[in-house]
């Protein structure tokens, strides 16, 4: 693939063998996009690869898209002087096309000056103020066009490739974002710019960076550096949206060991016990904090073992008090505490390498195992229905009444458990045989649900929740989505859908050992 990239990059357009033609006279008659190749085939790829990744780890109900804007710098007349890949139902309309219209954008905006003792420099420095200018209008458009008025939008800066300045662009769909994501009410603003209000404002801006770090190569898809992992990308975001609480601490370069100090504080254990407690992150002078006990020598956070130690003494109404830097005593937040003004914050350690980031309350973020997310429901009933519809084809709503109970059952099983809705259950349990225990078809109660589900394997349901058979070990070749951070019972369910769901349609759910509920595909 990446041979085939740099092949897509150096291709030029083919000269007739007429000795009157010419390279200009072959512009005219080619693709006017034959320069935008660059923007194509497995960066776009990879680019929209990285962001369903990063983005999904977070909240699958996210929805997002990722899109680049080319504004022409070359002379070449025959080139658009605007372009959008890919060009889709998505973008149709949202950028201008004619020239006038960014004309004018661009006469709204302040030309600079330089005083450059070269002419060429000038033009050269001139120029490309007045590309950055038009940039600046045609974020304006997007932000106020109604077409995009259901998006939240993020920009890279910059880069110019080939015959373009581009630029990539990101959007959430509003909808989702603000509705499923915690986020701050308002920016906190640093001296150059402000600092992002979730961990989803965070992780689309380290998305961008790195999209537009590889479009700044000096050839954009002949190198050979693979792009980052997804998994990195998002402990990135995750450290720079700790700059946050950081920021309101008066400590805002804390942001780099802040999310660090966390999840090593996290991982300790003191005296056999996994970490437990509370602390407060504001600035010391803060008028709503009482301190109760002052420390004469305050301890850095980065000093894991101490802070630690200190974690002990916290509890549901003390707490440890931090600027992000040091922890300075022992206190609490009074009740009068204006929410609004998103001054304080609170890490909570809730067990052994689990953290959470929140305010007044509300979790902005969790952190287990390193990995960042957010708050999420045991159980989202409506996905669960809709992905059934999409299934199986010829479902009613009402035909899954039953099914919903027996996964409500099942979520109460201490130790976990896994059910599988096949189109084909009957048929499946006959094939598992050797592997299950077979019964007489039924529709199971819910205390039978608590005694079948207290054995190892899964239960073999149709969709309407007849059940076929229990303690079912399900089949399956190895998957590369599999996780190795999560345990067998979820990963034997990657390992099942991926090898069978094209063929017998399936929908395997898994309830883990804390009650929540995933569901594949």
């Amino acid at each position: 693939m990446r041979g085939v990239r740099a092949a897509i990059f150096r291709q030029e357009p083919k000269i007739e063998s007429d000795p009157q033609n010419s390279l200009a006279a072959s512009k005219q008659k080619m693709n006017p996009e034959i320069s935008l190749w660059a923007f194509q085939g497995e960066y776009l790829e990879e680019a929209l690869s990285l962001m369903n990744d990063v983005m999904s780890s977070i909240d699958k109900q996210i929805h997002g898209r990722l899109f680049l804007i080319g504004i022409k710098i070359s002379n070449d007349d025959n080139l658009p002087s605007v372009i959008i890949v890919p060009r889709n139902e998505y973008c149709e309309g949202v950028i201008p096309d004619d020239l006038p219209l960014l004309d004018a954008i661009k006469l709204t905006h302040q030309r600079s000056t330089f005083l450059i003792p070269s002419k060429d420099e000038q033009d050269r420095l001139l120029r490309w103020t007045l590309i950055t200018n038009t940039t600046y209008g045609i974020i304006e458009y997007i932000n106020n066009c109604e077409a995009t008025e259901k998006w939240k939008s993020f920009y890279s800066e910059l880069v110019p490739v080939n015959d373009y300045a581009v630029m990539v662009v990101i959007q959430i769909d509003r909808k989702s974002h603000d509705g499923r994501i915690p986020h701050l009410r308002k920016q906190i603003k640093g001296k150059w710019f402000g600092w992002p209000r979730s961990i989803v404002d965070s992780a689309a801006n380290e998305v961008i960076k790195v999209c537009q770090s590889k479009l700044s190569k000096h050839e954009p898809g002949i190198d050979f550096d693979p792009w980052e992992d997804g998994r990195s990308v998002l402990r990135r975001a995750a450290s720079t949206f700790m700059a946050t609480p950081a920021a309101v601490g008066g400590q805002p370069m804390s942001f780099y060991w802040l999310f660090d100090c966390c999840n090593a504080i996290s991982a300790l254990p003191y005296e056999g016990q996994s970490s437990y407690g509370r602390i407060l992150v504001a600035r010391r002078d803060h008028p709503k904090i009482v301190v109760t006990v002052a420390l004469e020598n305050p301890v850095r956070f980065n000093d894991y073992r101490a802070a630690r130690k200190l974690l002990e003494i916290s509890s549901d109404n003390c707490w440890l008090l931090c600027d992000a830097l040091e922890i300075f005593g022992i206190g609490y937040l009074k009740n009068d505490y204006d929410s609004d003004s998103e001054e304080v914050y609170e890490i909570q350690f809730v067990k052994f390498f689990t953290w959470h980031l929140k305010h007044k309350d509300q979790p902005l973020m969790i952190v287990e195992n390193g990995d960042p997310g957010i708050p999420r429901d045991k159980f989202n009933r409506q996905g669960f229905q809709l992905l059934l519809a999409s299934v199986f084809h010829d479902i009613v709503p009402g035909d899954t009444e039953e099914l919903l109970k027996i996964i409500d059952a099942a979520s109460s099983q201490k130790h976990g458990t896994m059910l599988v809705v096949s189109s084909m259950a009957s048929e499946e349990s006959k094939r598992l045989s050797k592997q299950s225990t077979l019964i007489r078809p039924k529709i199971l109660s819910k205390e039978e649900v608590s005694r079948v589900t207290s054995i190892d394997g899964a239960l073999m349901l149709e969709p309407n929740g007849t059940c076929h058979s229990i303690g079912v070990i399900l089949d399956g070749v190895a998957s590369d989505e599999g996780n190795p951070a999560r345990g067998a019972r979820y990963n034997s369910a990657i390992r099942y859908v991926s090898t069978y769901s094209k063929t017998k349609p399936c929908v395997v759910v898994v309830v883990s050992e804390d009650g929540m509920i995933d569901y594949f595909p």
